[in-house]
């Protein structure tokens, strides 16, 4: 396979692993992905955007050693460049323990570098989120004031529907990306915009909400960090608050080494097994072999 050859595969690749990570084992694939970058890489024959696509599949399923060494070339090919500079913020020296970056700055690497390449008219993104939001948004008819936390907000599409909607009450935003929430904030569509853990974030705030929304953020969670995670959303909720949740969550899969390389890291089993021992009562639809969407309530 010529170098051009690899990289028109790499990006179809990078779509395919995508969408299928979380229906089945994906190892083999990123190992052959691997195979082919690093013979790439010894020859200086990988194009920069390349290396940028390598970067997306190696941050979406944190695989903190290909990161770095991927890191490590396009400085070699690109010097200070903005996207290098960006992502050596949260991945360079002193952001790391025994050379690898910590899962949270893998993460935040992983939104800046989107951040870099998102554009606000992505129908993609607007597509998915404008389906689930026709669906939640009759869930959000407050008598008076309200108060929406909008969780892993990211660019602020969720605040931008929210308020064509004609939703006038408080807003915030909450993400883990500086980036993403400079975009979030270019609309004024937040009363708020935090940047923090989501976890700390709801653990230190003293209000209570409304409405709590959760979109495409959860499957893609640890069943701990998924666990911490409810037990903070209903304590922040009002007694007839509402959480409001998107994203595609598939059944357990039995191997638990196989899911270790799954984009899904939660399944809807466990996931609602949560949802019960922290007293949320919740509805969902299927939609083939995943769940897609639940409302939440405090039972």
């Amino acid at each position: 396979m010529t170098p051009a050859e690899f990289e028109a595969e790499l990006v179809l690749r990078q779509r395919r692993l995508t969408r299928e990570a979380s229906r089945r084992d994906v190892r083999a694939d990123l190992a052959e992905t691997d195979r082919l970058a690093d013979r790439l890489m010894a020859e200086q024959l990988l194009s920069p955007n390349g290396a940028i696509t390598i970067l997306q599949i190696a941050l979406l399923f944190r695989r903190a050693a290909r990161v770095m060494r991927t890191l490590a070339y396009l400085r070699e090919r690109c010097g200070d460049h903005e996207i290098v500079l960006g992502l050596e913020r949260y991945l360079g020296p002193g952001k790391s323990a025994g050379g690898e970056p910590a899962e949270a700055d893998l993460v935040r690497a992983e939104y800046a570098l989107k951040a870099a390449y998102y554009n606000v008219a992505s129908r993609e993104s607007h597509d998915l989120l404008s389906s689930a939001f026709v669906r939640f948004s009759r869930r959000l008819r407050f008598n008076g004031p309200a108060r929406v936390a909008d969780l892993a907000c990211g660019t602020g599409l969720v605040g931008r529907l929210l308020r064509g909607q004609g939703f006038t009450g408080e807003l915030v935003g909450v993400d883990l990306s500086a980036e993403m929430l400079a975009l979030a904030a270019e609309d004024g569509c937040y009363t708020a915009l935090v940047c923090a853990d989501l976890v700390d974030y709801l653990n230190r705030e003293p209000g209570r909400f409304d409405a709590v929304l959760a979109m495409q953020v959860v499957a893609m969670l640890d069943p701990a960090v998924v666990d911490a995670l409810l037990a903070a959303v209903r304590r922040r909720l009002k007694p007839q608050g509402v959480l409001i949740i998107n994203g595609s969550i598939y059944e357990d899969l039995p191997d638990a080494e196989a899911a270790k390389a799954m984009i899904c890291r939660i399944g809807c089993s466990t996931f609602e097994h949560l949802l019960k021992t922290h007293g949320f009562a919740f509805r969902f639809f299927d939609h083939g072999d995943e769940r897609r969407y639940y409302t939440c309530s405090p039972v």
